[in-house]
């Protein structure tokens, strides 16, 4: 689930929109659909649900409200500052922070959403902050961090091939759904 997630991350982040459309579908039915996933794991999640949040506004659509009528744990200051940039500097700083600590797996029963290469050192879901907010028109103010800045110059470079992506993606929608 989360690496559908961190794949959500990167299409929006280059501007993807087949891409992101069908990993969102597919990331939606895992959360939604009954049964799909075990619901206390679910429950626990908080980046998978933003991402999907994030897409539907990328997306012009609306979430689910599976997805919406939850805590999204530190990604909640980016909801609540949505339309306030000047408030958004220490929520995105906070993500990286997040983003971090989620990138090693320590053992224990949480399942780091991070955890997978190129995933760990590249944090596309500040990256798909700023361009959801770039084409909605929202300034994103800057972050200082270690993590920051990926160059929209390096993002440019990232090249998918969308019949090859788009096949496995359903493949593995197909092999998990049946």
């Amino acid at each position: 689930m989360s690496n559908a997630a961190c794949l959500l991350a990167t299409f929006i982040s280059t501007d993807q929109r087949d891409l992101s459309s069908s990993v969102a579908d597919i990331l939606t039915d895992m959360l939604t659909i009954k049964g799909a996933i075990d619901q206390s794991y679910v429950e626990d999640r908080r980046f998978e649900p933003f991402m999907l949040w994030l897409n539907a506004i990328y997306a012009g659509t609306n979430a689910p409200p599976q997805v919406t009528d939850r805590d999204f744990g530190v990604y909640n200051e980016v909801v609540n500052n949505w339309g306030n940039g000047q408030n958004l500097s220490a929520a995105l700083e906070a993500i990286c922070v997040y983003h971090l600590a989620n990138s090693e797996d320590k053992g224990g029963q949480w399942n780091p959403e991070f955890k997978k290469p190129p995933f760990d050192l590249l944090p596309f879901e500040l990256s798909a902050i700023c361009q959801v907010r770039q084409n909605s028109g929202l300034e994103t103010p800057a972050v200082m961090h270690n993590l920051l800045p990926i160059k929209k110059t390096d993002l440019e470079k990232l090249n998918f091939s969308s019949g090859d992506i788009l096949k496995k993606v359903n493949a593995a929608y197909e092999d998990f759904f049946e």
